[in-house]
């Protein structure tokens, strides 16, 4: 597998931030993240895809709340666990219902 190029992440990062500009999940502003939706380590013919990434809030140190962490750590159980497109679809249900009531 080639390299990955840290410029064309960082372009592509950008780009998802700027066309969401808000958590896709929460809709918080605040400290943004790009995430792959299928995962780069995996795919990395998709890694530079636009539409392989959404934007997700990373910690508020107010209240703790983080998007990002909650999709990888409570729900995949791990930051090195193998994404799909699929999780993320599940994961946004059901942080779709927690947050809409």
């Amino acid at each position: 597998m080639a390299k990955l190029s840290k410029y064309k992440l960082r372009v592509w990062s950008i780009r998802i931030r700027w066309r969401d500009r808000k958590c896709v999940i929460c809709g918080s502003r605040e400290k943004l993240q790009a995430h792959h939706l299928a995962d780069k380590s995996y795919h990395p013919e998709l890694a530079y895809d636009l539409d392989n990434g959404v934007t997700l809030c990373n910690s508020n140190k107010k209240d703790g709340h983080s998007c990002h962490k909650a999709f990888h750590i409570y729900f995949k159980g791990s930051y090195r666990k193998k994404c799909s497109i699929e999780d993320f679809c599940q994961f946004a249900k059901i942080a779709g219902n927690y947050f809409n009531g």
